[in-house]
């Protein structure tokens, strides 16, 4: 996801904090969050129930950071029911002591549907981007998707419709 955002909008290239990019310590982690203006989770099978993962929401909740959803929708780690997330939520992995409901991220904050399919992974991105202020970057992403197509001196072949024979544009 990191990349994907990179690539679309280069000006991001190295303002993303990716705690995979490196082997951070705790404290690391803690002060990666502490620093960042938005915390993007991506919502995957299992994720909820990795302790790290529930320190560093936690850790984003406590020093109220803007939190985005994105939630994986296919492949081996996606997870098809939401409800799977709330359960994970109530599931005792950690005992660090902190009494914060992870759950409560899912309050205020809708899961982003993310695809991988070109089309669907774009409109993804470009919701993920507006989401985090980059309203004019979003727009840009999703028209550099669109084809642009001449006004003049197009000719058009109308072929036969399958479904009725006529050689009528509908």
């Amino acid at each position: 996801l990191k990349r994907r955002l990179e690539l679309a909008c280069p000006f991001l290239e190295g303002r993303l904090w990716y705690d995979k990019d490196q082997t951070p310590t705790v404290e690391e982690m803690r002060l990666g969050v502490k620093r960042c203006s938005y915390f993007v989770l991506f919502l995957s099978k299992d994720v909820l129930l990795r302790p790290f993962v529930r320190k560093e929401i936690r850790w984003a909740m406590r020093y109220k950071k803007q939190i985005r959803l994105v939630w994986h929708q296919e492949g081996e780690h996606a997870v098809t029911e939401f409800n799977d997330f709330f359960v994970d939520c109530g599931t005792e992995v950690d005992s660090d002591g902190d009494d914060i409901d992870i759950a409560k991220i899912f309050e205020r904050n809708v899961g982003i549907p993310y695809y991988t399919h070109e089309t669907f992974r774009d409109a993804s991105l470009s919701v993920l981007l507006k989401g985090c202020g980059f309203k004019d970057e979003a727009a840009r992403l999703l028209q550099m998707k669109r084809p642009v197509l001449p006004t003049r001196g197009i000719k058009v072949q109308l072929l036969a419709n399958p479904h009725t024979g006529s050689d009528q544009a509908e």
